[in-house]
């Protein structure tokens, strides 16, 4: 039996028992057939020989009418014939062929049904769940195509990779919220946190539910689920309007792109190792756990590579993510310490230098011309990219002003600078706040100058960081430390921070890319209570990989005065395919900017 369980914005879950049809065929077919076995006779089935087809009542003329040939006119409409039935049971195949057909019959009548719902209700997704479809490719395919059918493409079908654990993951939270009603006094503070899939002790895509008795043999499907140890919540100022997708590009949809970074992740695993193992240098195992990550690593890129949809949506993000979970897995909590702790020492001896630049250009509008291309140059160095390692690893390494040197003379690949000037000079903002990237010249010489310039122009500046460590992006905590040396090497740092006019806040994240589904709720808080009124993202991981194409809007209460609320998303390209695909070069500029929907204080 199916019904409607639940109703969330644009999208519908239905779940499933078995059907009972199928139950009662089981012991027409046999006495000894499950479920599972009656799903994978009907794999082996054909139903042509039972259904009726287009092609059947109009030959070759089918297409003249728009039908493909191949549609269903009637299920088990050739039955009707008792001789042919009877011709039919003599096939040693009909049990399969039927059950083929039943199948077809009844998926599309659930697919018709879900369909003529969900438009009622002007859902565009469906999602299928329950014992009838335990994963079970035939249901799965069978059920999309009806969906496809029936909605002409408009609505899209999807299932539950986990789908055998979701009463289990259920039942566990009910329960912790009954015995926190209950009992306060023990309360678990773990059912006010969020969670997230442990891609890392996860199984692939398959069967999630024992289909058989268990064994030593057997296979149990694993699912882990890893504790956020906060609230995350969707960031309050995007788009309601625009469905929110954190990803640019999906590797399940692209096979070239896919097999591109696919390898680009196979090739940058030793370089990561040896990061790690630097990182633990005195520990006696390090490297026996470093080849665990290399090994674990390649074996999950193999199932991707063959099975994409594995892991559910194959994406940069989550194979960048993968990486960090089996580093965590194996003790390696910050593989790139060492690195970082180098590159924030030579960062803070050239801070005060980069300042005096700044400081030095009398034009307003040069300035902030200087600060956004220092925002781009330290967004250069990221261990993350295979041509910027070549350069910070080749002789005395990469400097700032190198970086700035690379960059590409305007116009930029995404230029819109100018109109970020205009923006800039014509707004007062309230409060900005930065999405940051890596550590080193990346934060102290790009975005810290950039936000120095936001707070002399009255913006209050929030900087928000990684949770976790991933790569070599700065965390929070690094953050605050490295404001209070920052703060005695400038005194307008240093104010800013006495006043709280620049604050570090933790973003919840622990990628080099950012989701904007999961963010600090603290974080949240925040950006609603200071009304944040300029967003900027930069980095390759976060602007390009992700957020991309996101779109803002501030839903501030605060009423009958107006202002803009303008994203900025700002990287430097340092992927040669990334870069080809986009049509321009290694190094190439990404300075994208967008007017949001007004609100706030009067605009100078």
């Amino acid at each position: 039996m199916w019904k409607l369980e639940y109703r969330f914005g644009d999208f519908i879950i239905f779940m499933a028992n078995r059907i009972r049809t199928y139950g009662s065929l089981k012991a027409k077919v046999s006495l000894l057939a499950d479920f599972d076995t009656l799903m994978r006779m009907a794999e082996e089935g054909d139903h042509r020989s039972m259904d009726i087809l287009v092609s059947d009542i109009y030959g070759g003329r089918a297409h003249k009418l728009g039908l493909p040939s191949d549609l269903i006119a009637g299920s088990f409409g050739k039955c009707a014939d008792a001789e042919y039935a009877e011709e039919v049971k003599r096939n040693s195949n009909h049990r399969s062929d039927m059950l083929r057909s039943l199948l077809l019959m009844i998926s599309n009548s659930i697919g018709q049904i879900a369909v003529l719902y969900a438009s009622t209700l002007c859902a565009n997704r469906i999602y299928f769940g329950g014992y009838f479809i335990r994963n079970h490719p035939i249901v799965m395919r069978t059920m999309t195509f009806a969906v496809n059918f029936w909605s002409q493409g408009e609505i899209q079908a999807q299932f539950l990779r986990h789908e055998g654990y979701t009463s289990a993951i259920g039942a566990f939270l009910k329960g912790v919220e009954m015995f926190n009603e209950a009992h306060p006094e023990q309360s678990d503070p773990s059912y006010s946190c969020s969670w997230k899939e442990y891609y890392a002790g996860s199984t692939a895509l398959g069967r999630f539910v024992p289909t058989a008795p268990l064994s030593s043999s057997f296979n149990v499907g694993v699912l882990e689920m890893e504790c956020c140890e906060m609230n995350l919540s969707m960031f309050p100022l995007l788009r309601s309007d625009v469905v929110y997708r954190p990803d640019t590009v999906s590797l399940n949809d692209d096979p070239e792109a896919r097999e591109y970074w696919i390898s680009c992740m196979e090739g940058g695993i030793e370089k990561t190792i040896v990061k790690a193992v630097e990182s633990q240098s005195n520990c006696s195992d390090v490297r026996d756990r470093a080849e665990s990550v290399r090994r674990k690593y390649l074996e999950h890129l193999k199932i991707l590579r063959e099975k994409p949809f594995a892991y559910g949506c194959c994406n940069v993000r989550n194979l960048l993510d993968l990486r960090e979970q089996i580093l965590n897995q194996f003790l390696f909590d910050d593989a790139f310490l060492n690195q970082k702790r180098i590159e924030n020492e030579r960062a803070l001896t050239e801070l005060s230098e980069v300042l005096k630049e700044v400081d030095a250009i009398g034009d307003e509008r040069d300035r902030q011309i200087r600060v956004v291309k220092g925002l781009l140059a330290g967004n250069v160095f990221d261990w993350g990219a295979k041509e910027v390692v070549k350069l910070m690893e080749n002789g005395d390494g990469l400097t700032f002003k190198m970086a700035t040197d690379t960059l590409q003379k305007r116009p930029w690949l995404v230029d819109d600078l100018d109109i970020w000037l205009n923006a800039c000079f014509t707004t007062n903002y309230r409060c900005a706040l930065i999405f940051v990237d890596n550590s080193g010249a990346d934060v102290l010489l790009g975005v810290l100058p950039f936000a120095r310039e936001l707070i002399r122009r009255g913006s209050k500046v929030i900087i928000a960081c990684n949770w976790s460590p991933a790569l070599n992006d700065i965390t929070a905590y690094e953050m605050e430390a490295l404001m209070n040396r920052a703060c005695e090497r400038d005194e307008t740092i240093g104010k800013a921070v006495i006043d709280r006019r620049i604050v570090v806040c933790n973003s919840g994240q622990g990628s080099p890319c950012l989701d904007l589904r999961r963010v600090n709720s603290s974080l949240c808080e925040m950006v609603m209570s200071e009304g944040v009124d300029l967003v900027v993202i930069e980095g390759m991981g976060r602007a390009i990989h992700t957020n991309f194409d996101a779109h803002f809007i501030c839903d501030s209460l605060k009423v009958d005065q107006w202002n803009d609320l303008f994203g900025l998303q700002a990287a430097v390209i340092k992927t040669k395919w990334l870069a080809d695909r986009l049509g321009g070069s290694v190094f190439s500029v990404v300075c994208k900017f967008e007017h949001g929907l007004r609100w706030g204080p009067t605009s100078s």
